[in-house]
C-alpha cells in the first residue's frame, strides 16, 4: 500500500507538471499552427532571412533603381532624394515580406509591371 501511495502521489505530482509541458507545448503548437497560417509556405521555426544573405551584394541595389527607373519614367517624378527614398522603401518592403529568392524575384516583377501599366 505504501508503495501505491508513493506512485499515487507521485502521479499526482507529476500530472500538474506533466499537463502544463503538455499546455505550454500545445499552446507553443497552436502559435505554430498560426504562424503558418499568416506566413504561407514558411515553416515554423525556419529562418526566413536566410535567403537575403544569398544575395549578390548589388542585386538588391539594382533593383531600387530600375524602380526608381520606372517611377520616374511612369510617374513623372524628378529624380531626387524623395524618389530614391521611395524605391529603396519599396524594394526593403518587398524583401522583407518575401518567403524566398524566387518569391523576391515574382514580386519585384509584379511591382515593375504594375507600375509600368499604371499610367
Amino acid at each position: 500500500i505504501p508503495a501505491a501511495n508513493n506512485g499515487t502521489s507521485m502521479d499526482s505530482s507529476n500530472p500538474p507538471a506533466n499537463r502544463s509541458l503538455l499546455l505550454s507545448q500545445g499552446h507553443y503548437h497552436m502559435e505554430n499552427v498560426d504562424s503558418r497560417l499568416s506566413i504561407p509556405k514558411a515553416e515554423p521555426g525556419e529562418h526566413t532571412c536566410d535567403w537575403r544573405m544569398y544575395l549578390p551584394p548589388d542585386l538588391r541595389q539594382n533593383n531600387a533603381k530600375k524602380i526608381m527607373e520606372t517611377l520616374k519614367k511612369h510617374v513623372g517624378l524628378e529624380e531626387s532624394f524623395e524618389l530614391k527614398l521611395i524605391a529603396g522603401s519599396l524594394e526593403n518592403l518587398i524583401c522583407k515580406t518575401a518567403i524566398d529568392q524566387v518569391d523576391y524575384f515574382r514580386k519585384i516583377s509584379f511591382k515593375m509591371q504594375t507600375l509600368e501599366e499604371g499610367n
